[in-house]
Formats: C-alpha cells, sequence, structure tokens
C-alpha cells in the first residue's frame, strides 16, 4: 500500500485523508479499572452483573441503540417506535460469537462501547468505536480536520460517561 502511494505521490497519511474523506472518520480508546484482591474480583462481576441487567439508556449524550451480551449470545435492540411515553420495545437478537463475558453497547450514530474483564488481570476493560459519518463525503481536509476534532470531544464525553455509569455500579 505504501509503494502504491509513493507511485502516485502520495504518503499513507494522505491515503487514510482520503478514505475518511470518502468513508468517515473513526477513532479508536480503551480505559481499564483496576480492582485488585478477592474483593476487586467480586466488584468487577458486580459491575457486569448491574450492566447486563440495567444497561445505560445514554451514554455521553447518545442513546444507546442496542445492547449486545455475548456470554448469553444475544441482544436487544432498542426500537425506534414507542408504544407508551418512556417505554422501550425490545427485541431480541442472536449473536454468532464464543461466550464470553462481553457486553456490548451500540449506539444511535453508530458507535460502540464495550466492556470486558480481563482474563489475566484484576481489571475490567472498556473499548470505545467512535465514528463521525455527518455530511459524507467531505470535500475538504478542513472538514475532516473538524470531524476528527468533534470525535476528541465526544470520546472524551463517553469515556467520562461511561466509566463514570460503570464503576458506580459497585
Amino acid at each position: 500500500m505504501a509503494a502504491e502511494a509513493f507511485a502516485r505521490g502520495k504518503n499513507l497519511a494522505a491515503v487514510l485523508d482520503e478514505i475518511e474523506m470518502r468513508e468517515g472518520a473513526f477513532l479508536e480508546s480503551q480505559e481499564s479499572v483496576f480492582h485488585e484482591g478477592i474483593e476487586g474480583t467480586a466488584t468487577i462481576k458486580r459491575m457486569m452483573d448491574s450492566l447486563r441487567q440495567d444497561p445505560p439508556h445514554r451514554i455521553g449524550g447518545v442513546e444507546v441503540a442496542a445492547v449486545g451480551d455475548v456470554e448469553r449470545g444475544r441482544g436487544r435492540l432498542v426500537s425506534q417506535k414507542r408504544k407508551r411515553p418512556l417505554k422501550r420495545e425490545l427485541r431480541t437478537l442472536r449473536i454468532d460469537l464464543p461466550r464470553s463475558d462481553v457486553l456490548i453497547f451500540q449506539l444511535a450514530d453508530g458507535s460502540k462501547v464495550i466492556a470486558r474483564p480481563s482474563g489475566t488481570e484484576p481489571k475490567i476493560k472498556f473499548y470505545f468505536n467512535l465514528c463521525e459519518r455527518r455530511g459524507l463525503p467531505w470535500t475538504s481536509r478542513a472538514r475532516l480536520a473538524e470531524a476528527r476534532a468533534a470525535l476528541a470531544r465526544k470520546m472524551k464525553r463517553i469515556k467520562t460517561d461511561f466509566v463514570r455509569i460503570a464503576t458506580s455500579r459497585t
């Protein structure tokens, strides 16, 4: 890919910019929260159980559209149709992944937040996959820079809010 970009008089960063201007900007991050000892293991289990039983409806100001529970092999899609005010209609979805203690929160804007306990350390890990696609395709690098800056601000909000939500459930 680098050789092809070089042959066209570009570098990999320029090619990545072109792809993002066409497909959207993406940003990923990870956060770990440590809980040492036997009590730490119990704390992490309570966090996962609480997120599983009572998932948040919003994370960082963005509505949660679906919640996937890999351990149970199913997810719940949050329908946009509401039969009664403030009630959500849920449908069950099948998840075809090997069973593991993982929760996936699909946000209404296409972003994802994933929670899973570490299998080797006394910590719970949160993964954040954000995207921005409004107004595609973008015709300027200035618009791409704006989208990347907006994603960085959004990442901070979502990470802060989700870690707060998860750690308050101990």
